[in-house]
């Protein structure tokens, strides 16, 4: 397969980014996730061997809380995906099924058929079972579910065992070939998965950035090795926005970063992998969220999130992220009308149950916020007399939220009882505490949630 990307311009944002830091001083960290591990060792004697013959010779709960929601924001998405999503490509064992099979399984991931998507990627591990790429995207899988239901204590174990491998495996490979390019990428990947949970579920900032500038150690000598590949500049891109914008409040962790960055750059960069990008376009665009909600471009933010519901309409966590933004611009308003769009009847055969019980959810969190609160218990009833499974998290918030609405409407026996069914649902965001806290206090005013 030809490498992409080869006219002067993008020659010009493809050359090589400095990345000559040495990844193999990073070799001796390793602590394998022995279960998996041993399970891992035991598929391979059934399984084929994965031969590599490459094409080219504590602070656990640390949190930034100076920062401005905006950085936040920027931490959450900028190392999204340190590494493209591509194809586990040797010289003898590459063809169009492998190539099928990691295609599928990105789109199932993307349209949240997270069940389908990881039984994909455990064909990946069955048949390169010695690869770091089957295990990076089976704790991808993870981390979307987690985004749901960020109380689960196993899918936190879960995830680090498979970023553990991923990490382990992808050392291996490069103590018998320091320039594998492929072992490269997707340790840089296993990086940037860890960088997004420790952000999105733990809320440890300062961990996630650790994690993010480990992975750049992998990915800038991935880029040197083929600097007209367009899906490096997801890392690279990512790296020099990063590194070329750090606030003020933040300067005392530029020791971290020991290469400059231009954050321009990095932002032509992104976009470039966005458009011209052979697996890694829907990365580069998630990792763009974040820049353009910090820099304020909140009409190319529209538009890119439009653009991943309309491509990806089963997806929960994409209305999520639509409605977030209108609730923090408090743009209620034309948050509540694309909300309604959602929910046309000509666009609704296209849409699963649980992504409609996230459109109603969302509608029902900007209604609240707009104090429209018989509105807003309408939309939230709609999610908890609807048939989700009882064990779905988006239950005990919808109660929760409809709780705060009953509150506002004067009506406190309504808002103690969703108050207390709160506290017999699966958690998540705090949905319990902030119950209890309620069952104490009628709600007032605002809340996350």
């Amino acid at each position: 397969m030809s490498d992409p990307g080869r006219t002067g311009a993008r020659e010009d944002l493809l050359r090589d980014e400095g990345g000559s830091r040495c990844p193999q001083r990073r070799l001796r960290r390793s602590s394998p996730a022995a279960a998996i591990a041993a399970r891992s060792s035991a598929d391979a004697r059934t399984a084929p061997t994965f031969k590599i013959v490459s094409t080219e010779d504590g602070m656990r709960g640390f949190q930034f809380d100076f920062l401005p929601r905006s950085w936040v924001l920027v931490l959450l998405l900028l190392f999204f995906s340190l590494a493209p999503v591509i194809h586990a490509q040797t010289q003898f064992d590459f063809t169009p099924e492998i190539d099928r099979l990691l295609r599928d399984g990105l789109n199932m991931m993307y349209r949240y058929d997270l069940q389908e998507a990881g039984e994909s990627f455990d064909e990946l591990v069955r048949r390169f079972p010695e690869h770091p790429i089957g295990y990076m995207h089976k704790a991808e899988v993870v981390w979307w579910h987690a985004l749901r239901d960020n109380k689960d204590a196993k899918l936190e174990t879960d995830f680090e065992q498979y970023t553990e491998l991923a990490i382990n495996k992808g050392h291996s490979l490069l103590k018998r070939n320091p320039k594998d390019f492929y072992a490269l990428l997707y340790v840089a990947g296993a990086y940037g998965n860890r960088t997004r949970y420790n952000v999105y579920i733990n809320k440890s900032y300062y961990r996630a950035m650790r994690a993010g500038i480990k992975g750049y150690d992998f990915v800038g000598p991935a880029q040197a090795l083929r600097p007209s590949y367009v899906d490096c500049l997801i890392g690279t891109g990512a790296y020099n926005y990063f590194a070329g914008s750090i606030p003020t409040l933040m300067k005392l962790f530029a020791w971290m970063f020991t290469q400059g960055g231009d954050k321009d750059k990095g932002i032509q960069q992104l976009e470039l992998a966005a458009q011209k990008g052979e697996y890694g376009q829907i990365a580069a665009k998630m990792v763009l969220l974040g820049v353009y909600y910090n820099e304020k471009r909140f009409e190319d933010y529209q538009r890119l999130i439009s653009g991943l519901i309309e491509q990806f309409p089963t997806n929960p966590v994409f209305v999520m992220w639509l409605a977030d933004s209108h609730i923090r611009q408090r743009k209620l308003d034309e948050g509540n009308q694309k909300l309604t769009l959602l929910l046309d009847k000509t666009r609704i055969t296209l849409r699963s149950k649980l992504s409609l019980a996230q459109i109603h959810y969302e509608k029902g969190r900007v209604l609240l916020e707009k104090r429209s609160v018989d509105d807003a218990v309408a939309s939230l009833s709609r999610v908890i007399e609807g048939d989700l499974p009882a064990s779905d998290p988006l239950l005990a918030k919808a109660r929760l939220l409809r709780g705060c609405a009953w509150d506002l409407k004067g009506q406190r026996e309504q808002a103690v009882a969703d108050y207390q069914a709160v506290l017999q649902l699966r958690d998540t965001d705090d949905s319990q505490r902030k119950a209890r806290g309620f069952l104490k206090q009628p709600y007032q005013g605002r809340t996350r949630s």
